[in-house]
C-alpha cells in the first residue's frame, strides 16, 4: 500500500473535483474551457447554445476590408475572437495579406481578442484594463475625435448581427463615424436531447458557467430554466443581468471577464463552501 504524504495529498487536491459542470458555448469555443475544467478535477458538459456561422450577405465585410486598403478608417475596433475569425476570412476571400492592418489603429475589447489578433500578425493599439474589458470599458480610453489632427474619422466596427448599440453610440459621442459592419452572425443551436434537458431542469449539474449574455437567453429558450440548486457562474455583469432578467440567481461573477478567471472564482465559491 501506498500512503501519501500531506504535501502529496495537497497537491493530488483539485478544487472542483468531481464536479459536472455544464459548458453552454459554440461548439468552436467549447473544447479550451473544457480543458481547464478538467485540470480542477470537474467534468465539463459541452451543450451548444450557440452557433457561429457567416452572414448572410458578405459583400459588408469584404467591401470594408477593401476599404481599409484605400485608407478610408483611422481605427479598426475588434470585439470579440469570432470577429478575428471573420476578418481573417475575409482576407482569404479577397487575397488579402493582414499588413493592411498596418494602415489602422486597432483597438480591442480585451486581451484575449488581441492574443487572437497577434497569432495572426495584427497588432493591437489600446485595450482596457483587465478588469474593464467590455464595450463601456474600450469607449472610456477610446480618444476623441480631433479633426484637426486627422480628418479622417470612421472607424470600422466588424460584429455579430445581434450585439449591443452600446459601443458604436459610445464611440459617436467620441466623434467618430462608426461602420458597424456584421462579421458574423449567431444562431439558436439544436435542441439537446431529452435526457440533457433533464440534467439541465432536474439539477444534475453541479455548475453551469455561461459566457455571454446570448448563452444563458438561448439555454431557457432550448431547454428552460435550470435547477435551482445548480451554482451558476457569469463571465461579466451584462451576462450576470441577463440570467437575472430570466429568474436565474447568479453566484459567481469574476472581478476580470476572461474564462480562466471565471473559472478560477467558480473553483473559489466551491471551495468556501466545502469549507464551511
Amino acid at each position: 500500500m501506498v500512503i501519501k504524504s500531506i504535501d502529496q495529498e495537497k497537491s493530488d487536491f483539485r478544487p472542483l473535483n468531481g464536479w459536472k459542470v455544464l459548458v453552454p458555448r459554440s461548439a468552436q469555443q467549447a473544447a479550451s474551457m473544457s480543458k481547464q475544467l478538467r485540470l480542477l478535477g470537474a467534468f465539463p458538459a459541452e451543450v451548444p447554445t450557440i452557433s457561429i456561422v457567416p452572414p448572410q450577405d458578405l459583400k459588408p465585410i469584404d467591401m470594408a476590408v477593401r476599404q481599409i486598403v484605400e485608407g478610408y478608417y483611422q481605427w479598426l475596433v475588434v470585439t470579440s475572437i469570432n470577429a478575428v475569425n471573420a476578418l481573417e476570412a475575409s482576407l482569404r476571400r479577397l487575397g488579402l495579406s493582414t499588413t493592411i492592418f498596418d494602415q489602422v489603429k486597432i483597438a480591442c475589447v480585451g486581451i484575449k481578442t488581441a492574443n487572437a489578433l497577434e497569432k495572426i500578425g495584427i497588432r493591437t493599439d489600446i485595450q482596457p484594463s483587465k478588469t474593464n474589458q467590455h464595450a463601456t470599458g474600450l469607449v472610456e480610453i477610446f480618444p476623441q475625435h480631433d479633426a484637426r489632427a486627422n480628418p479622417t474619422k470612421s472607424v470600422l466596427l466588424p460584429r455579430a448581427d445581434i450585439a449591443t448599440q452600446e459601443l458604436p453610440v459610445g464611440l459617436q459621442k467620441l466623434g467618430w463615424q462608426v461602420d458597424d459592419v456584421i462579421a458574423y452572425s449567431t444562431a439558436l443551436a439544436p435542441v439537446p436531447s431529452q435526457d440533457v434537458q433533464e440534467r439541465i431542469t432536474g439539477g444534475d449539474f453541479d455548475a453551469i458557467c455561461f459566457t455571454s449574455a446570448s448563452t444563458v437567453r438561448n439555454l431557457v429558450k432550448l431547454v428552460g430554466r435550470p435547477h435551482k440548486r445548480t451554482v451558476i457562474a457569469c463571465i461579466g455583469s451584462k451576462t450576470a443581468y441577463a440570467a437575472s432578467e430570466l429568474g436565474i440567481r447568479v453566484d459567481v461573477i469574476p472581478e476580470i471577464s476572461t474564462v480562466p478567471h471565471l473559472i478560477e472564482e467558480l473553483a473559489k465559491y466551491v471551495q468556501a463552501g466545502r469549507i464551511d
